[in-house]
């Protein structure tokens, strides 16, 4: 059986980069209207550590609209 620590690394690190590194730009927006609650989910802390910088690299999307929509999490 898979720890907290595992499942947090499995499920929320490797495929919340795989989500916000989709090829399909629709994928990228919508993932940065779920960012919000996922650092509910995981706490101020890791949100510093794994969310931020998938945020950074969204607001510098090729996408105006997955730019606006990073911009809009702040």
């Amino acid at each position: 059986m898979a720890s907290a620590e595992q499942y947090e690394q499995m499920f929320v690190v490797t495929k919340l980069r795989i989500v916000c590194q989709d090829l399909h730009w629709e994928v990228r927006k919508e993932m940065c209207g779920q960012l919000l609650h996922i650092s509910k989910y995981i706490g101020p802390k890791r949100s510093m550590e794994i969310i931020v910088p998938e945020l950074k690299e969204l607001l510098d999307d090729e996408e105006g609209e997955v730019m606006a929509e990073a911009i809009n999490q702040f």
